[in-house]
């Protein structure tokens, strides 16, 4: 690969999965408890568990209950997880100086 050049097949997949995550949660929101039962389309609920957005619980934030708690523990670890292999895959690069 010329220096310069981003791999377009990375690039693609990468936003890909960010524009799906970013939509299915907006579909999610219509068909979640939310909302009111005017607008709600109940089939839409099935979008607030496909994405990882789904485990940033803001109505058990709001609510002040604890629920949020151990998503909130699953997310640091993903996040942990994905830091450390990007860490690892980054030192293992062969860069020309």
């Amino acid at each position: 690969m010329i220096s310069g050049q981003v791999d377009s097949g990375s690039m693609a997949i990468g936003g890909g999965l960010s524009i799906f995550a970013l939509v299915a949660a907006i579909l999610g929101l219509f068909g979640s408890k939310t909302i009111p039962s005017v607008v709600r389309l109940d089939s839409l609920n099935y979008f607030n568990y496909i994405t990882i957005i789904s485990m940033f619980d803001v109505v058990s934030i709001l609510e002040e209950t604890t629920a949020f708690i151990w998503k909130f523990g699953c997310l640091l670890g993903l996040g942990l997880i994905g830091y450390i292999l990007g860490t690892v895959k980054f030192v293992r690069k062969d860069l020309p100086l």
